[in-house]
């Protein structure tokens, strides 16, 4: 009810009985989840329709942490924590009794790249749709793209000649 009121002073506007327009409204009730559900992902799925179960994959590891927040309330700390916490948990998989087994593995650092870029793209798409005044996660340092590790032309990783008993390569002097 004060963030109705402060809305209110703000707007000039007079909100009788306490039910504030739908665009006011929005900004003090409207979570992530709904956001998704209801705007973001129609407009996704008509601008990317081949990306659609991209899109999902990602919100089902978004959902539990960021689902049920208000998007006014989700903040940069939050969403740092998040990505720390998801580097740092565990893979697990189904066994056909339905138990989780843990893999042994950490989540790569390129699904919680992936996973932070959508978020992204959904805080963006919510300032431009005037949902939010700022992103959150503006403040956020991006996860780096992973690089290919390319062996040299001699070596493998381990050290060891692949090419073979071959003399090195000579040098062409023009």
């Amino acid at each position: 009810m004060r963030k109705i009121k402060e809305l209110e002073l703000a707007s000039g506007v007079r909100l009788d009985a306490g039910i504030a327009p739908a665009r006011l409204r929005d900004a003090t009730t409207l979570t992530l989840e709904r956001f998704f559900h209801d705007q973001y992902e129609p407009w996704h799925r008509s601008q990317y329709p081949a990306s659609n179960s991209k899109l999902h994959t990602c919100w089902k590891s978004l959902r539990p942490h960021f689902g049920a927040d208000v998007l006014s309330d989700i903040t940069t700390e939050r969403i740092e924590s998040w990505k720390a916490a998801r580097s740092r948990q565990r893979r697990t998989f189904k066994l056909q009794n339905g138990k989780l087994k843990d893999s042994g593995r950490c989540i790569s650092n390129e699904t919680v790249r992936k996973e932070y870029n959508q978020l992204r793209a959904m805080m963006r798409r919510a300032v431009l749709w005037g949902k939010l005044k700022q992103s959150p996660c503006a403040g956020v340092e991006r996860i780096p793209k992973a690089k290919s590790v390319i062996p040299c032309c001699r070596e493998n990783l381990r050290g060891e000649d692949v090419r073979g008993p071959y003399p090195k390569p000579t040098q062409v002097v023009r």
